[in-house]
């Protein structure tokens, strides 16, 4: 083979090594190019989901810290108002006292109990309980607009635990409104005592 031929062969076998480096460099940068860009495209995912589940552990912390204070203020509001309750009830238990030692006070409070005693007790034999030191000229008034009303006139008797207010006794029924017996109740009045301060 001349040299010539030989330099021809030589070119085409180099020039076909470096044809199918090209190829090999460019099917390499290819998938270089393809690994990058999936790996950007997963990471950007991930940064995704991590920011995602970051804001989600946010919200549930926020969620957390808001349920805790508002356990916080409710609590401290059920002290708040307990502690109000504690000091308001012997102020009421006085006020009613007092309400029951002044004679027109009294006469409303009477005349209150007597018309729901009337409207839901039986008829008849009834047994009035009242305070030692209730006057007598009231109950001489009481028994007089009783008896028409009963048919027939109600006892009275000195309730040594009684210290103001009537307990009405008709067989088995009591309706009992003295002192004791109206603040007997005492989560219903601490009730309407609550509602009455909020409505202020």
């Amino acid at each position: 083979m001349n040299t010539d031929a030989t330099a021809a062969l030589l070119k085409l076998v180099a020039d076909d090594e470096q044809r199918r480096c090209r190829e090999i460099l460019a099917r390499a940068e290819s998938a270089v190019q393809a690994t990058l860009r999936e790996a950007q495209r997963s990471a950007r995912g991930r940064m995704r989901e991590n920011v995602q589940t970051l804001k989600q552990e946010r919200r549930q912390a926020l969620a957390l810290a808001t349920a805790e204070l508002d356990t916080a203020r409710r609590q401290h509001q059920q002290r708040s108002d307990q502690a109000l309750l504690e000091a308001a009830w012997e102020p009421l238990r006085a006020a009613l006292a007092a309400r029951w030692r002044d004679t027109a006070a009294r006469r409303l409070w009477i005349d209150g109990l007597m018309r729901r005693a009337l409207a839901r007790l039986p008829r008849g034999a009834w047994r009035i309980e009242h305070p030692a030191d209730w006057p007598a000229t009231e109950c001489r008034r009481l028994v007089s607009a009783l008896t028409a009303s009963l048919g027939q006139e109600p006892q009275l008797q000195v309730g040594a635990d009684i210290a103001a207010g009537l307990r009405v006794h008709a067989g088995t029924a009591l309706l009992d409104g003295t002192l004791d017996g109206l603040l007997s109740d005492r989560r219903a009045i601490e009730a309407l005592l609550l509602a009455e301060m909020a409505a202020r």
